[in-house]
């Protein structure tokens, strides 16, 4: 016989730990997003003495690579996180 999860864990303390997940998954996306901001930042700093146009364009192609799909993460994440609604009523 298999062993139900509301057995075990109450359906509010279910709720309460998908909640947490949630936020979790989304402020830890958010955080990598910022890093991947300041990182840029740092970067472009550094790049200022730099006059190759070369490698100005193939610092531009990679974080283009690498910040879209983290918008795009942050964008789903905080979405399906702030954008549910609680089934106990709540907004």
């Amino acid at each position: 016989m298999p062993i139900q999860i509301t057995s075990i864990i109450s359906p509010r303390e279910l709720l309460t730990n998908k909640d947490w997940v949630r936020g979790a998954i989304a402020f830890t996306l958010l955080g990598i997003f910022i890093l991947e901001v300041i990182a840029v930042g740092i970067f472009v700093f550094c790049l200022q003495n730099i006059t190759d146009p070369n490698a100005v364009s193939a610092a531009k192609d990679f974080f283009l690579l690498v910040l879209n799909p983290t918008v795009a993460l942050v964008g789903a994440a905080t979405g399906f996180y702030y954008g549910t609604s609680d089934k106990s009523g709540g907004a």
